[in-house]
This record gives C-alpha cells, sequence and structure tokens, in this order.
C-alpha cells in the first residue's frame, strides 16, 4: 500500500517536473528582437513588420522591430550574428549583407555561413526603375542611349554598396556596355527622396517604396526588373521588355539568427514565419506592394543563400568590382 502510494507520488512529480521543463522550454521566453537593416519605408522594412504582426498574434512575447541602417546593411547583420543563440534576436538578411558583402565590403565582420544560419526564404520582390517626373528619360532606351552619349553622367541611387539595388545598375551597365555612376545611400528612402529633389537621376528601387509617388505622378516607372510585369503596375513594361533581354534582377530576404541557435528553436520559427506566411492578409499586403511570400524550410533557404552567393558572386568578379 505505501509503496504504491509512493509510487504515484514519484509519478505525479515527475510529470510536474516534465511539465515545468517544457513550460521553461517554450519559445519565446522573452520579448524577440526583429532587426531590419535598413531606413523605414522599403521592401525590408515592410516585410518584417508584417512577419512581427503576425507573430505578435501567436505568441505570448511582444515581437520588437528595430530599424539599424548603415554600412550596406551589415550593422543590423553583424549585431544578429554576435547575438545570443537563442532564437530571440533575428534579422531579415538581404542579397547585399549576406549574398555579396564578403566580396565587396573590407573587414567584414561575421562570416554568413559561419556566424549566421537561415531559418526561411521570404521573398524574392522585383524592382522598378524609376526617375524624377521632371526627368528626360521616358523609357529604359532613353536612360540607356542618353548614359551611352554620356559615359557616368547619370547618376543612380542604391541601399549600400552591395546592395541589389547597386548591382541591378551594375548588371544593365555590362549588359548594354554603359557606364553609370553610383550613389550609396545608408537605405532606399534617402536614396528616393535624393531622387525626388532632382539630385540624382534614377534608382532601381523596392515598389512599395516608390508606388504612391508613381501614382501621384512624382516618379516615371521606366521598367520592372522582374520576369514579368507587376500585378500592381501592369502597364510597365520588364526591362527586358524594353530591349535588354535576359535582365533579371530584384531583392532576396530570408530571416537569420545566430549559427548555434538549436535545431529546435530553428524549427519552432520557420513553422510560425510558415503560418504567418500562408495567411491571406498576408499575401494579399505582400502582392500588392509586388512581392509574393516564398517560406521554405531552413534547409531550402541555405541551398538558396548558396545559389544567391553564387549568382551575385559571379557578376561580381565578371565585373572585376573592388572591396570598398
Amino acid at each position: 500500500m505505501i509503496r504504491g502510494i509512493v509510487v504515484s507520488v514519484v509519478l505525479v512529480l515527475m510529470q510536474a517536473t516534465a511539465f515545468a521543463d517544457s513550460v521553461q522550454d517554450a519559445f519565446p521566453k522573452k520579448p524577440v528582437r526583429f532587426l531590419v537593416p535598413y531606413t523605414p519605408g522599403g521592401n525590408a522594412d515592410l516585410i518584417v513588420r508584417l512577419l512581427a504582426h503576425g507573430l505578435d498574434g501567436m505568441w505570448t512575447q511582444p515581437v520588437i522591430v528595430e530599424n539599424k541602417p548603415g554600412a550596406s546593411g551589415t550593422i543590423a547583420v553583424n549585431e544578429v550574428a554576435k547575438a545570443a543563440p537563442d532564437g530571440h534576436t533575428m534579422v531579415l538578411g538581404a542579397a547585399g549583407n549576406l549574398v555579396v558583402a564578403h566580396k565587396l565590403i573590407n573587414g567584414l565582420p561575421y562570416d554568413v555561413l559561419r556566424d549566421l544560419r537561415p531559418v526561411t526564404v521570404v521573398a524574392t520582390p522585383p524592382f522598378v526603375l524609376v526617375t524624377s517626373s521632371k526627368s528626360k528619360f521616358n523609357s529604359v532606351q532613353d536612360l540607356i542611349q542618353y548614359a551611352r552619349a554620356h559615359p557616368e553622367e547619370v547618376t543612380y541611387g542604391s541601399a549600400g554598396i552591395g546592395s541589389a539595388n547597386h548591382l541591378s545598375g551594375e548588371m544593365l551597365g555590362l549588359m548594354e556596355n554603359i557606364r553609370l555612376m553610383h550613389v550609396a545611400y545608408k537605405g532606399m528612402g534617402p536614396a528616393v527622396n535624393d531622387l525626388l529633389g532632382g539630385r540624382i537621376d534614377a534608382a532601381f528601387a523596392p515598389i512599395p517604396l516608390v508606388l504612391p509617388q508613381i501614382q501621384a505622378g512624382k516618379l516615371k516607372a521606366l521598367g520592372v526588373t522582374g520576369k514579368t510585369r507587376s500585378k500592381v503596375l501592369e502597364d510597365v513594361p520588364t526591362v527586358a521588355e524594353s530591349g535588354v533581354p535576359g535582365f533579371e534582377s530584384g531583392a532576396w530576404f530570408a530571416v537569420m539568427v545566430p549559427h548555434d541557435t538549436p535545431d529546435a528553436t530553428v524549427s519552432k520559427l520557420n513553422a510560425d514565419l510558415g503560418i504567418v506566411m500562408q495567411d491571406e492578409e498576408f499575401i494579399q499586403k505582400l502582392e500588392a506592394e509586388g512581392a509574393e511570400p516564398i517560406g521554405s524550410s531552413p534547409q531550402a533557404a541555405l541551398a538558396s543563400l548558396k545559389a544567391e552567393m553564387k549568382k551575385w558572386g559571379d557578376l561580381i568578379d565578371k565585373l572585376a568590382l573592388s572591396p570598398n
């Protein structure tokens, strides 16, 4: 009798301990920081805020969005690379700070494959080549022909050296044998402000950032950089359609965490982010801004990261671009 009572008590204590451990191990245990490597207003900022809003509705802990621009987006990525590997600090990495930074930035303080781990690819939205409404350029070919006759006179802004915006201009120059003058900013928000102010001539900009100005007639959309036309800019041809066959570029965004983050935490993040990306409201908001959600397993995200590193790395080698 006594032995049976003791066994029952032990079992109850074991179950209570297991329950306590499961509660203790629950993720997230504290507020989660979600870093944006660029200024507010661009695709990266929009995507992070949509994801954070969705996670806020699922978790008992808040998701705090922090914009940390600078150094071509590497400041935010480096902070996450050096953060505690517990899943409570993550970043929306992009092509510039993940894929090509090691080739174009001297003294990069992190190694992408050694210090970071992808959770999921979120989206690969195209850009739109825009100029001021007062610009003399009314088409992609107008810009190309002028640049051919006036080397390094046409200026274009980007989110920083090695950003996809920057490399889009370099790719156009290579394919059309023209020389454009690159102007680097801390994010596309300041670049577009200078474009509106007439201080630069053009930009390969995220569609959500410039769509209101295009609709208001303050900017002219010359060409979209995707394979097909954008659903929100159906009257704007692709750059490929505009006489540059084969031209295709765009952003690449993936959620990243410190490399040693436990598999269980990465799986939890992947599953919850996947739920958010499958939400109809999320899909509609992203599509309304010219992007489509992707979502992937951590393994597929790593494979995509490596493929992007090769694609843009090969372009940098072909262009013989040097680190800053």
